[in-house]
C-alpha cells in the first residue's frame, strides 16, 4: 500500500470516528483548550501505522 493510499483511507476514516467518539465523551464543565495542531489526527495515525509496519 502506498502511502498516500494509506493516508486518505485513515483521513476517511477520522472524517466518520472523530465526530462521533467526541459526541461520547464527558463534559467536564470546565473550559477546553483548542490549540491550533501542527499536524492533523490523519496525519498522526498515518506515521503510527507506517512506523508500526517498519518495526
Amino acid at each position: 500500500m502506498n502511502l498516500t493510499r494509506l493516508f486518505c483511507e485513515v483521513d476517511d476514516f477520522c472524517k466518520g470516528f472523530i465526530p462521533e467518539w467526541e459526541k461520547t465523551q464527558l463534559d467536564e464543565g470546565g473550559k477546553k483548550r483548542r490549540r491550533a495542531q501542527s499536524l492533523s489526527p490523519s496525519e498522526i495515525i498515518t506515521l503510527i501505522v507506517l512506523y508500526s509496519k517498519s518495526i
